[in-house]
């Protein structure tokens, strides 16, 4: 019998938690409930999980210091829950290792196309991706580039395989949005996908790829291109 992924839950609102839950029991998914940072945290490092549901307003620490804290032994998937009104700790969130977000108030179909299509790119077999000098693995998240190997977050190393398989073409910022977060979503949308790449070649320069790799298409989104 195939394990079912683990989820761990995060949200100080016993209503949001029971309606993630019920959400995620209704999957066929393994979940874990807490209310607290403290409480996360030593859930996390005691236990197995595929995927966090993270909001950004805990009473202790924040998710966002929490996500942080996650980030700096683990590249598992988080999603972040953040007020609708709430942008600047969503986008903190996300400059912090968020994979992606969800606003409040939220549906339970979007919470489970959401946590669906993560778990689904994580279990799914993908070919090695070798271009420009870098190999990127989509299943482990590794990059090399002349001998030297890192760990990506998950949406980083999906932008970077995206970008990577259309060598020479622009890439526009709906077909990243509906390729790696699998959302059509216009509000905040760009400022996601802004911040994954900052993120990104913040990364790449770290083990040396030069700093123009990336470019940005003004207005349209981003390529990749060969250098000549």
């Amino acid at each position: 019998m195939i394990e079912q992924p683990r989820v761990l839950v995060v949200d100080d609102e016993a209503q949001v938690r029971a309606i993630i839950c019920y959400v995620l029991d209704t999957t066929g998914y393994q979940w874990e409930e807490v209310a607290t940072s403290t409480d996360a945290w030593t859930s996390f490092i005691s236990g197995t999980f595929d995927l966090v549901i993270l909001d950004v307003m805990l009473p202790d620490t924040s998710g966002i210091d929490l996500c942080n804290r996650i980030r700096q032994v683990s590249s598992i998937p988080i999603i972040l829950l953040s007020a609708l009104s709430d942008e600047d700790h969503r986008i903190a969130g996300l400059e912090a290792g968020a994979d992606d977000y969800i606003t409040k108030p939220f549906s339970p179909r979007e919470v489970g196309l959401r946590v669906d299509a993560i778990l689904r790119r994580q279990s799914g077999v993908a070919p090695v991706i070798e271009a420009v000098g870098i190999r990127a693995n989509t299943i482990t998240g590794e990059i090399t580039y002349r001998d030297t190997t890192i760990v990506l977050p998950a949406m980083e190393i999906r932008v970077l395989a995206t970008l990577l398989r259309t060598l020479n073409r622009t890439v526009t910022f709906s077909h990243l949005l509906s390729t790696v977060w699998n959302t059509d979503e216009a509000v905040g949308g760009r400022e996601m996908v802004r911040i994954t790449i900052h993120r990104l070649r913040n990364h790449l320069k770290e083990i040396g790829v030069r700093p123009d790799l990336i470019e940005t298409v003004r207005g349209t989104g981003y390529r990749v291109r060969e250098q000549s």
